[in-house]
């Protein structure tokens, strides 16, 4: 069975429903959820080359960060640039993958809302013969 047009089905609904269930763009989302991680990485870099941090010689987890994760993401002005980039991809990455999730899922429950409302239909109409 093929999975229904979500924005077909849309355009059917009472308008406050359309929302609801229109459709994620994910190049959108990607874009969002990258730009909201990279510069949050960012700005962790940033503050973590204050000296508050450097006198006292607290990690505060970017170490973490900087070993395991991303390559020469570090609290320095070019490991925060390089933390903005890495932010960017990732978060692009899981934002794109979510909104697609969303929509397939979105799809599948509205295929299987209208074959059970053809099934509820189809057996009225056997009833009435």
């Amino acid at each position: 069975m093929a999975l229904p047009d979500t924005a077909k089905v849309t355009e059917e609904l009472p308008a406050p429903l359309r929302a609801a269930v229109a459709p994620l763009r994910k190049v959108a989302l990607g874009c969002a959820t990258g730009a909201v991680l990279g510069l949050w990485l960012c700005v962790f870099a940033l503050v973590h080359m204050l000296p508050v941090f450097q006198a006292q010689d607290l990690d505060g987890g970017i170490g973490i960060l900087e070993y395991n994760l991303f390559t020469g993401y570090a609290p320095t002005l070019p490991g925060a640039l390089l933390g903005l980039v890495w932010g960017f991809g990732t978060g692009f990455v899981f934002g794109w993958l979510l909104a697609g999730v969303r929509n397939f899922g979105l799809a599948v429950w509205v295929a299987i809302a209208g074959a059970k409302e053809q099934l509820r239909m189809d057996q009225e109409f056997l009833d009435e013969l």
